[in-house]
Formats: C-alpha cells, structure tokens, sequence
C-alpha cells in the first residue's frame, strides 16, 4: 500500500468531521458499519493483500471509538455544569480580548461546586478580568453552554472550551508564584502585540498583530469582512503559511552564515516549537508546525519525507489529543490547501508555464513563470477549500484568485516585517533597527487594507448560496469523481469532464440564486435568545428591527449582513429600550451605520452623535412596497410590516393582550413573537424567538392547536422570504 500514512489519516480525518457534525448516533453507525465491513473485508483474498481497504475502515472504527470516547468522558461530564452558578477556582490561560464592548478571558477552571474538575470556560464581563497570564481566580460564576449555534459549539469544542461564565460579585486575585513556560510564551505574545502597537498605534498595527500571532480581536470588522469578500482571511489565520515562511527563512539566513545543513534544520525545528507554543498550538500551526519538522528532520536524517504521509501524520497527532478539533474552521481551510497544493500544483504549473516557454530567455519569461507558479498555487489551494468555504460560509469569492495574486506575497513580507519589528524591539542596543521594519510593515499593510477595501467593493466579488445548495452540490459532485475512481477504464479525459460539469453546477447555482434573489425580500429573526432582532434584507439593502437578547445580538446581526456583503442599514429601529431589543444596538452601530434610527422609546447606549426619530408610533416606509407601522404605549409594542400584499405582526413585549388592535394587524398570515405570545393573535404561522424550554413549549402548544409554529431556541435563525405577493419558503439558517 503506498503512502499508508496519507490514506489512514485522511480516512481518520474524515470520519471525525461526519462524527463532530452529525454527533454520537453516527459514529455508533459509522463504527458498526465499518467493523462489519473490515471483517467482509478480511474474507476476500485479493483485498487483504492490497490492506488499503482494511486500514480505511480500522481508521473508521478508531475514529469512532475515539470521540464516543472523549464525548462521554470528557463532554458530557462538563457540559453538566452548563445552567449552574457555582464557586469556582481557575487559572488564567490566556490573554484578555475585546470585543463588541465586552472582555473574554479563558480560565483553566480546577475546582467547581467544592469538586475537582479540569476544563476551560470562557470568561465575559463588560469589565476585563483584573489577572495576569496564570494567576489563579476565585469567584461564584454563572455558567452556560458556549455558542449560540451548532456550528458555533464545534468551534469552541475543536479549541478545547466547552462552556462560559460571568459574574456580578468581586473575583478574588491570587498572584501566580512560579513562572512556567507557557506563562512566559504569553508574556512574550503580549509584549510583541504592545510593540507593535507601539509602533504602529492605527489599524496597521492590529492588522499586523493579527497577521503575526492571529490576534484577530482588535482588528476591525470591516477589514475582516474585506479579507474574507477577497478570499485573503487565511492571512489573519496563523498557519503553513506563517510557520514555512518563518522556518524556512531562520533555515537560509543560517545557511548563508555558513552553518551546517544539519545544524540549521535542528536550529529551525527549535524554532517551529517555539513558534508553535508561541501561536497557542492552535490546530491549524499545529498542523503547520508537525509538517515542517517532518520535513527539517529529513536533514537531520539524510532522508526526504512524503509530503502526503507527512500531512495524514499531523492530522494523526492533533485529532487524537483533541478529536474534536476536525470541526475546526483553521483545521478544516488549513488541511485542504495543504492537500491542495501536494496534489495539484504542479499540474496546474506544468499547463500555466506553457506560454512562457514559448517566448525568448530573459527576465520577461522569467517573471511570467514565476507569476505562473504563483497561480498554480493559489488556484490549486483554491480547488481544494472551495468546499469547505462553501459549506462553512455559503459564500463563494469570485475575485479571490486575483487576490492572492495581490496580496499573498505581500502578506507574507509584512508578517516578516512585524515579526522583525516586535524582536528588535526588544533587542536593547539594537532597537533602532525596529523603525525600517516597522515603516516597511507599515506601508504594506496599508497596502492590504486599501487593496481589499477596494476589490470588495466590486459587483460580484463575493457571492451566497442558497442554504442546503451547498451539501447538494458538493455531494453531486462526490458521486462524479466516485465514478471516475471506480472506472477501471478512467482517463484524465473523463476527470476533466467531471471536473468542468461541478465548476459548471456550481456557477449555474450562484448565477440563478443571484437571480431569483434579486427581487426577494428576506426576513431572518436572528437566535439572540431572551430578546428581537429581526434582519430584513432585499438585494444589498438591509434594515434591523430590534437589537437585544442574551446572546452576541450584534455579532448575530452582523453576520446576517455579512452573509449578503451589506455593510451599512438603511434603517434601525429600535421598539423598546430594554435590553432585550436594544442593548446592543450601539454595538452594532459602531461597526454596521444606519442612515435612520428610529426609537419608540429614549435609548441612551447609542453611539455619541447619532441622529435618532424618536417617535412612539409612526410608519416608515423603507424600499417602494416595503412600509413599517409601529406603536410602542406602555406593554403595548408591537408592529405592522408590509411587503407588497404580504404582512407580518411582529409584537416585541412577551404576553400582553392585542385583540384592541386592527384586524388588519392581528390577523397577518405570520407572526412573529417573544417566548410568550400576545393574546388575540389570529396569526396562522407564529415564529418565535426565545432560548429554553418555554420557547419550545409555546412552539408545541401553538402547534396542537392546529397552527404552524418555529422557534429559534438556540438551535439557529429563522429566515422567510416573500415576493411581496406570497412567502416562498421558511427555513432555518446553520
């Protein structure tokens, strides 16, 4: 069997996504089909001598053995604690980040309820946690389940933290007494971001930090958005990139000293750990890092490894210490662009060079086929994320192509320049040097930030799908180059073919979603918990009708809009100031503007200098047949949003008694309500929003009473679309 390591680990590696996404009943299915087949498997001579088929399934059957598991013995033992508010004692492990107004720390948590226990919780609080990297925290927290999603639960599953904490009470501070290792690689972190703030106070700086280290928390939400519309995010993920340019430029500078081959790739693996630590052994560098020892070690040894088996060995190492880390986004991106850039890109180099050898020896064939190479790779990463970027987004970049062409290169110079920049300036005598470093990195992320800022602002740089599309689209496409493998017959004509007939339904579906969506106007009421926020979206125009709730209402919010490349509110109206529909209304002004606010009620937690209409009961009219009639008086709040013929009531106080309004108002074919619905409403379809059980059992009440009702509940958005004369369908968004 050739290359054992590349077949085990990607077969291993699959598995466990299936499993992370579809939970513990598939990998109790996957694990008993694939014992069954391994033992069919064992009885066919001409297959056991082959072994290939064998080792997929006994990585199968270990895939599922593994994370039932971890999921018995280390999930569920602490998603247990999730809804309790308990004493706890905890070690700060990481850094403070800041976001949207509020501060996340992750703590180490060793005691809870009086129990010795060891997981880590992410700590929030509108304050920041007053403790140093590995001082030990005392405090009575409030715990829950991390993620307001499914998929945002994988997330924090694949980084090791499965819940979050809060408190109002004092946290008692106990100074760390011993430096460890990790306590000194976080100083180290924190020091290297201050310098470069230092030296780069603007948005440069933060851009460059999170370049070097991934500290993407500073950095903005528009320059975010720019990069991932480009197709350019993985810049801001610390991964092969990073770790390959940084080993292999510590690799040459020691050989250009005139050091040893040996000496230098023993030198460089020192480094690739040290870097490693320094990222947090996030999945992705993880990965990055393992592959590049492999590949230093081969100097040490004489010896050149296979990239493939190097790449199923990393995926190895890190999914059998974590195996929820194959739902990992980093992982995910970082592990296909790997398997990319092996299979694909001197192929696809071979076909690009062509017209460059056709012309005369000189520096222009020379710069065209190295501008050849550099497509080659980008378009071979590109073929191989393509599907993931699809099923994790639903966005698919156009102008992404061109954008690595731009933009890698220079990303990666500007990290060298940071990198150099941060150490200099730590280097006493020698810190002058940091300035040149710091001007160079400077003007090139000035560069990144203006060049993105640009191309995601043309018409079509980045397009969505049509939720539920992708998973068809990529499993029509499986089935394809399943049939080409199984042709014993099969030519690179018929793979070609394949090939051209998925890049063929793909483009067909992002052209007829675009144009079936032109005139549609969407409504998604948002999982935000106890609280309304409610997206209405039509082409790139958007307005949201409340912003409160338990969860991140502005990051919810902003990732509706995001999803349609909207980066600025035709209007926001707030309908109550309570903070279940307006307490994050100012977080989301200060990155998503509004042309209108309109208040029923005084909000004060508003942007200095906003303009606000403030008006108990109006109407607005917002795109030709689009109008918004509100009245907000004492429990009373509650609006009329007509779409064409369509209307929908939208009541923002639980309970409450509607019946005194107009039939038009209380008899809308949709509603859309709190946990606990008004009385009077003669609604047929009722989408709540709420988080809990009592959602769910007001869902089930209004249900056997003979009408359609959705909650969110924790479980994702809810989104109806409408032509103006009837809704087409309600769906619920991952």
């Amino acid at each position: 069997m050739k290359r054992p390591m590349a077949w085990v680990g990607l077969s291993f590696f699959s598995a466990l996504i299936l499993f992370c996404i579809y939970g513990l009943w598939a990998a109790i299915a996957g694990g008993l089909v694939s014992l069954c087949l391994l033992l069919l498997f064992l009885c066919i001579p001409r297959v056991r001598r082959e072994r290939l088929l064998e080792a997929v399934c006994l990585s199968v059957l270990a895939a599922s053995l593994l994370i039932g598991a971890q999921t018995k013995l280390v999930l569920e033992p602490v998603e247990s604690f999730a809804g309790k508010t308990l004493p706890i004692t905890a070690q700060v492990v990481s850094l403070t980040e800041s976001r949207n107004g509020r501060h996340y720390t992750i703590l180490l948590v060793t005691k809870a309820g009086g129990e010795k226990v060891r997981f880590r919780l992410r700590y929030s609080g509108k304050t920041p946690l007053p403790a140093e990297p590995y001082d030990t925290v005392e405090a009575t927290l409030r715990i829950d389940a991390l993620g307001e999603s499914e998929a945002a639960r994988r997330s924090y599953r694949a980084k090791g933290i499965f819940l979050r904490g809060s408190t109002y009470e004092p946290i008692t501070v106990t100074p760390r007494e011993n430096v460890s290792l990790a306590c000194r690689l976080l100083e180290m972190r924190k020091g290297m971001l201050a310098a470069l703030n230092r030296y780069l106070p603007g948005e440069e700086g933060k851009l460059l930090g999170g370049m070097l280290l991934g500290e993407t928390a500073p950095v903005s939400e528009t320059a975010i958005r720019n990069f991932r519309i480009c197709g350019v995010s993985h810049l801001l993920a610390v991964s092969g990139l990073h770790t390959s340019l940084w080993a292999m430029f510590l690799f040459r500078m020691l050989q250009k000293l005139k050091w040893s081959r040996r000496v230098s790739a023993a030198c460089s693996m020192g480094f690739v750990l040290f870097f490693m630590g320094l990222a947090g052994f996030s999945p992705s560098v993880t990965r990055a890092g393992i592959m590049m020892l492999l590949y230093l070690g081969g100097f040490l040894l004489r010896r050149e490894p296979d990239s493939l088996n190097s790449l199923g060995l990393a995926a190895l190492v890190i999914l059998f210490a974590n195996s929820f880390a194959a739902a990992d986004l980093g992982m995910l991106l970082s592990f296909s662009a790997t398997a990319g850039i092996l299979l694909l890109q001197k192929p696809f180099a071979r076909v690009l060079e062509r017209p460059a050898q056709q012309m005369p020896a000189g520096f222009l064939r020379k710069a065209c086929k190295g501008l050849a190479g550099l497509l080659a790779v980008t378009l071979s990463a590109i073929v191989f994320t393509l599907p993931v970027s699809i099923l994790a987004l639903g966005q698919v970049s156009l102008i992404a192509p061109l954008a690595n062409l731009l933009f890698v290169n220079a990303g990666g110079a500007a990290m060298l320049c940071a990198g150099l920049c941060a150490a200099f300036s730590h280097a006493w005598i020698f810190s002058f040097l940091a300035y040149p470093f710091a001007l160079i990195g400077g003007l090139l992320s000035q560069y990144l930030l203006g060049g993105t800022a640009l191309l995601s602002k043309l018409p079509f740089a980045s397009v969505s799908l049509e939720p539920g599309a992708p998973a068809l689209w990529l499993a029509g496409s499986a089935v394809l180059f399943a049939i080409v493998l199984l042709d014993r017959n099969r030519t690179k004509h018929l793979a070609r073919l394949a090939a051209l007939c998925c890049a063929f339904a793909l483009l067909a579906g992002i052209f007829s979603y675009t144009l079936m969506g032109r005139n549609l106007t969407a409504i998604t009421l948002a999982d935000v918990g106890n609280g309304t926020a409610i997206v209405l979206t039509r082409g790139r125009r958007a307005a949201v009708i409340g912003c409160g709730g338990d969860y991140d209402a502005a990051a919810q919010v902003a990732a509706v809009l995001q999803s349609q490349n909207i980066d600025a509110l035709d209007l926001l109206f707030l309908p109550r100031a309570a903070q279940t529909e307006a307490s994050a209304a100012g977080q989301l002004l200060e990155t998503v503007p509004a042309k209108t606010v309109v208040c029923a009620e005084t909000v004060h937690e508003l942007p200095d200098g906003t303009h606000v209409i403030a008006a108990g009961a109006g109407r607005v009219r917002l795109w030709g047949d689009v109008t918004l009639e509100y009245i907000t008086q004492g429990t009373l709040s509650c609006a009329l949003l007509e779409i064409g013929t369509q209307r929908f009531f939208l009541s923002f106080c639980p309970g409450g008694d509607v019946s005194r309004l107009p039939e038009g108002w209380i008899c809308a074919p949709v509603a859309f309500c709190r946990a606990q619905g008004p009385k009077g409403l003669h609604a047929g379809v009722t989408l709540f929003s709420g988080e809990g059980d009592r959602v769910w059992n007001t869902a089930r009440a209004y249900a056997q009473n003979g009408r359609k009702a959705f909650a969110t509940g924790g479980k994702g958005a809810l989104r109806i679309r409408t032509d103006g004369a009837k809704s087409l369908d309600i769906k619920r968004l991952p």
